[in-house]
């Protein structure tokens, strides 16, 4: 029976309702990350949002009947470019990284290197774009997209260095979720293709992708809200020295003041 459940639950992610409850977790926390924004003004919210939303914007073409389909009917033709929001959800991951761990700030060295490598990955992905524009065939963006995995998956093995390097203890979060999402992403990479090879059902593959997503963003909500707590514990210091440093002031007024009274 266990084993059963088990082939249910990995095998039938298309229908058992898994991809749903994907796209469920990831809707709330982009809606309400991006309803942070307009408390905290933020860009960290925004980029974090932006991230969630193209993350399901990629898988909502394996969705064909329900509510969902439904409402992204009206835009059924964007939907069918899972390629270009899954682009799209790598360079908004490797901006929001950078500017979680403030890369700019603690190695203005390696945030210039990672900012040049990802224009050039964006320069190569809107010059496949345009020419698939110009020619009007989707095996173009197919065979760009499968060629952007390489320098994808080795930049983002390469920006575990800065990751390391930066000594803060928010830098697990992103750690920790984004190896989770790589090795998952590998698994359902390497399975997707053994199952079509085999000319078999490829569900099975997204379900360890999916599980992959939720991990990962998990951990990082969880490090959005300790980042907010460390940045509230800092404001509440100064505070703190900024009062004592006012009463010391005062202090030394009203002995001066006493001393000329005299």
């Amino acid at each position: 029976m266990e084993q059963d459940f088990t082939s249910y639950f990995f095998d039938n992610s298309f229908t058992n309702g898994f991809i749903y409850f994907t796209i469920g977790i990831l809707f709330i926390l982009s809606v309400f990350h991006f309803l942070l924004y307009f408390q905290h003004k933020d860009k960290l919210y925004l980029l974090y949002s932006g991230y969630t939303f193209f993350i399901i914007f990629s898988q909502l073409h394996h969705i064909q009947d329900g509510f969902l389909y439904e409402l992204f009917y009206p835009i059924n033709e964007l939907i069918q470019y899972p390629m270009v929001a899954t682009e799209l959800y790598f360079f908004i991951y490797v901006l929001f990284t950078l500017k979680f761990l403030d890369i700019k700030i603690n190695l203005p060295n390696w945030y210039k290197w990672s900012i040049n490598i990802l224009y050039l990955i964006i320069a190569y992905c809107t010059l496949v774009f345009l020419i698939y524009l110009f020619k009007g065939n989707k095996q173009i963006l197919l065979d760009g997209y499968f060629i952007f995995t390489i320098p994808m998956f080795l930049f983002g093995l390469i920006l575990y260095i800065p990751f390391f390097k930066v000594k803060s203890p928010l830098k697990y979060y992103v750690i920790i979720g984004s190896l989770i999402l790589l090795i998952t992403s590998v698994w359902s990479l390497l399975y997707y293709l053994k199952l079509q090879n085999k000319n078999l059902s490829i569900e099975p593959s997204y379900s360890i992708l999916y599980l992959g997503f939720i991990l990962e963003n998990v951990l990082f909500s969880l490090g959005l809200g300790h980042k907010q707590k460390l940045i509230l514990q800092e404001r509440d210091i100064a505070k703190n020295k900024l009062i004592n440093q006012l009463k010391e002031n005062e202090e030394l007024r009203k002995k001066v003041q006493k001393q000329l009274e005299q």
